[in-house]
C-alpha cells in the first residue's frame, strides 16, 4: 500500500483559520469531522538502522485499540509518497515478523535479529475530516501535541492532507487551495525524523541526489515524470537542513535539485508544452538567485579567500572582507529562511508537484506529437544528447581562439549538457557505446568543474560589488580598497587559468571521439 500525504506547520492564528475553513459546522464541504487522541511509540535498533535507511516502525494506540505501521521510501515516487503496511495488534507489543516482511529484503537482511526498543513517543490530539476534490477523496488531519524523547520535548502543531483515494495531482491541487486559505509553511519532515533528531540530538542533514537509471525502453512521459520527481524531491528534501542550520552544503544541494529540475525541462524542451509551467520556471529562477547570494558568499569565505597568501592580502584586508561577506550572507540567509518557511515556497513546491503529476506537459499540437506517448525515451535521448554536445563543441572551439566571454559561453553549454544530459544519459542502454558515453560524462564533469572554478574567479568583482551595497558607510572606504585588491588579484588568476582550461578542453574533446 502507498501512503501519500502533504504536511504543513501551523501557528495559533493559522489554526483559527483552519478551524474556520475546515471544521466550521456552517461549512457543508467537510464530511465526517471527528477527534481522537493518539499515543504512538517509535522503535528502532540501538544504532538506528531503520531511521538511517528512511524507514519507520511504530505502534499507535487510540480509541480503536493498537495499530502497528511500517513505512519506507519508494523509488521513483514523489517526496510525499511512501510504502505503508499496517496491522492491528491485540496489545502494545510490536510484531517483529510483520516488520521484517514489510521492509525491502536488503534492509530486512541487515536487520536480522537485532533487538528493537522504543526511541521516542508522541502524544497527539487529532481532529480530522474528509472531503472530495476532483475525483479524489482527501483526509485532512489537524494534530496538536508533542514528541517526547526522555526529558526532551518538541511541540507539534501541524496539518496533514492525505490522499485516501484518487490522484496525486488532485492532492497537490487541494494542497494549493489549502495554502490559499491557510497561508502556512510546507513541513517536509514527518514526526518520525523529527523525533529521531530530538532523541539522538542531531540536526537535519543535506540531502544529495540519488543515482537514477531509467530503462532504455521506458516511454518518454514516464521517464520525464520519474526524473522530475527525483529532482523536485532533492530540492525540497534540503529545506529542513537549510532552514535549521543554513549549512553551505544544504544551500548547494537545494540549488542542484532546482538546477536538475530546470535542466530536465531544458533537455526535453522539444517535446514539452510549457505554457502552464512558465510562472513556476520564473519563480524558481528568482528563488535560485536568492540561494545564489548565499552560495556566492560560501564560495568566497570557504574557497576564494583561502587562495590568497597571507603575506599578499594581509590580516587587515582579510578581516574586512570576511566581516562584510559574512554580514552579506546573514542577510541573504534571513531572506531565504523567510521564503522557505512561508507560503510562497509551499506554493512553488506544490505548483511543481501539481504540474508534474497532472501530466499534461507533452506537446499535443500535431498527430506526430501523440507518438511521444509511446516512443522509448532512449531514442529521444540519443538525438538530444548529440545536439547538445555539438553546441558545446562549437562553444568550446570558439573559446580556444577567443577570450573570457567565450569561456563563459562554453561553461553555460557544459553546465546544460552535464545537468540536462545526465538524465538523458541515464536513459541510454549500457552497451559498449554506453560505457564510452559514461567516460565522456566523467571528462565533462572535470571540464565543468574547471569552468566553474574559472567562473568563481571571474565573479569575485561583481559579487563584492553586491556586498558593498550592504556595508555601512563608515566602513565602506576600507572595504572598497580591500575589494579592489581582491578583484585585481582574481582577474590576474583568470588569465592564468585559461591555459589550464585549454588542457581540460583538449582532454574532453579527445574523449568524445568514438572508439574504434
Amino acid at each position: 500500500m502507498t501512503e501519500t500525504e502533504i504536511r504543513f506547520a501551523l501557528t495559533p492564528p493559522l489554526a483559527r483559520r483552519l478551524r474556520n475553513h475546515y471544521f466550521n459546522p456552517e461549512n457543508a464541504a467537510p464530511k465526517n469531522p471527528g477527534t481522537e487522541h493518539n499515543e504512538t511509540v517509535y522503535f528502532d535498533t540501538p544504532d538506528h538502522l531503520l531511521h538511517r535507511h528512511g524507514a519507520e516502525f511504530r505502534v499507535r494506540q487510540n480509541g480503536n485499540g493498537f495499530k502497528q505501521t511500517v513505512k519506507y521510501r519508494l523509488e521513483g515516487a514523489t517526496l510525499f509518497s511512501r510504502a505503508e503496511a499496517e496491522i492491528n495488534l491485540p496489545t502494545a507489543d510490536p510484531d517483529l515478523g510483520h516488520l521484517r516482511d514489510s521492509i525491502p529484503a536488503a534492509l530486512a537482511a541487515q536487520l536480522g535479529d537485532a533487538p528493537l526498543a522504543p526511541v521516542f513517543h508522541t502524544s497527539v490530539d487529532r481532529m480530522k475530516t474528509a472531503f472530495a476534490h476532483g475525483g479524489s477523496t482527501i483526509e485532512l488531519a489537524y494534530d496538536k501535541g508533542q514528541i517526547q524523547a526522555g526529558k526532551a520535548a518538541l511541540a507539534l502543531h501541524e496539518v496533514e492532507l492525505e490522499l485516501k483515494q484518487g490522484s496525486d495531482a488532485d492532492l497537490a491541487t487541494a494542497a494549493l487551495e489549502f495554502v490559499g486559505k491557510v497561508p502556512c509553511s510546507l513541513l517536509i519532515q514527518g514526526k518520525a525524523p523529527r523525533g529521531f533528531h530530538l532523541a539522538i540530538g542531531t540536526e537535519p542533514q543535506p540531502v544529495f541526489a540519488s543515482n537514477q537509471e531509467i530503462p532504455a525502453g521506458t516511454t518518454i512521459p514516464d521517464a520525464i515524470a520519474t526524473m522530475l520527481r527525483a529532482a523536485l524531491a532533492q530540492a525540497l528534501a534540503n529545506q529542513p537542513s537549510l532552514l535549521e542550520t543554513s549549512a553551505p552544503e544544504a544551500v548547494h544541494q537545494m540549488r542542484i535539485g532546482l538546477r536538475r529540475l530546470t535542466s530536465i525541462i531544458s533537455a526535453f524542451r522539444p517535446a514539452l508544452n510549457l505554457a502552464e509551467a512558465e510562472p513556476l520556471i520564473h519563480e524558481t529562477k528568482a528563488f535560485f538567485a536568492q540561494l545564489g547570494d548565499m552560495r556566492d558568499a560560501d564560495v568566497f569565505l570557504n574557497e576564494t579567500i583561502g587562495l590568497f597568501r597571507p603575506d599578499l592580502m594581509g590580516d587587515a584586508r582579510r578581516t574586512i572582507l570576511q566581516h562584510a561577506v559574512t554580514g552579506f550572507r546573514e542577510q541573504a540567509r534571513e531572506r531565504v529562511g523567510s521564503y522557505i518557511a512561508g507560503p510562497a515556497f509551499a506554493k512553488l513546491a506544490l505548483g511543481w508537484l501539481q504540474w508534474i503529476e497532472a501530466g499534461g506537459w507533452l506537446r499535443n499540437e500535431q498527430p506526430l506529437d501523440r507518438l511521444l506517448l509511446t516512443r522509448p525515451v532512449s531514442e529521444f535521448a540519443s538525438r538530444r544528447l548529440r545536439k547538445m554536445n555539438r553546441k558545446l563543441m562549437t562553444r568550446g572551439d570558439h573559446a580556444m581562439t577567443g577570450g573570457v566571454d567565450d569561456w563563459h559561453e562554453a561553461r553555460i553549454a557544459a553546465k546544460k549538457l552535464r545537468y540536462a544530459g545526465g538524465p538523458l544519459q541515464a536513459a541510454i542502454s549500457t552497451d559498449k557505446s554506453g560505457k564510452h558515453r559514461r567516460n565522456i560524462s566523467k571528462r565533462l564533469a572535470k571540464l565543468q568543474d574547471g569552468l566553474g572554478e574559472f567562473n568563481d574567479l571571474c565573479n569575485v568583482g561583481p559579487f563584492l560589488a553586491r556586498v558593498s551595497a550592504t556595508v555601512p558607510s563608515p566602513s565602506l572606504p576600507a572595504f572598497e580598497l580591500a575589494a579592489a585588491f581582491c578583484d585585481g588579484w582574481c582577474q590576474a588568476q583568470v588569465m592564468q587559468a585559461i591555459p589550464r582550461l585549454e588542457k581540460r578542453w583538449a582532454r574532453f574533446k579527445a574523449a568524445t571521439e568514438e572508439p574504434s
